[in-house]
């Protein structure tokens, strides 16, 4: 998309409203006030990617495009790639300190395996944290599972191939 037509793409507070509820339902992505820029330079390019006459009718056409292209297009550009192992310290404390003490214990008496779903994973670093922070826990005896759900098309490829940073 060439600098002026850009400059050309506008974004009303109801298409902007739209963008944020169906990215809060259908993957969980908070869109906050104040990224109307973002939300206008991150879908601009998709208005003659996806064959559409401007900007609102691309996300007046959002409703109807769930599980497409489209709709994976949108959210590749619009999520946030940034991942890393132990984001975000104040959950994970809570996780080592608070949650999993009670949760290793009741698995411990109880035989079962301990499962945790990490939502929005990116590439694994998050959830693959959770599944240390449970290998951490002294009373651990078994297995932990661990599952992480992804929402972004590329990422998906770069998780499973297993190949993450090191610490």
């Amino acid at each position: 998309m060439k600098k002026e037509n850009l400059l050309k793409m506008t974004l009303s507070q109801e298409d902007f409203g739209l963008v944020q509820n169906l990215l809060s339902q259908r993957v969980g992505i908070s869109l906050s006030a104040g990224k109307e820029y973002l939300v206008v330079n991150r879908l601009s390019p998709l208005v003659d990617s996806f064959n559409f006459d401007s900007l609102h009718g691309l996300i007046q056409s959002l409703p109807q495009n769930h599980n497409t292209p489209l709709w994976d297009e949108v959210v590749d550009v619009l999520a946030v790639h940034e991942t890393f192992f132990f984001r975000d310290q104040a959950p994970f404390q809570q996780l080592e300190v608070e949650i999993l003490p009670s949760i290793c214990a009741e698995a411990e008496k109880s035989g079962k395996e301990i499962k945790i779903w990490s939502a929005g994973a990116s590439t694994g670093q998050e959830a693959y944290s959770c599944h240390v922070d449970c290998r951490n826990c002294s009373t651990v005896s078994g297995p932990s599972a661990n599952r992480g759900k992804r929402c972004v098309v590329e990422s998906v490829i770069v998780g499973s191939r297993g190949l993450l940073p090191k610490i």
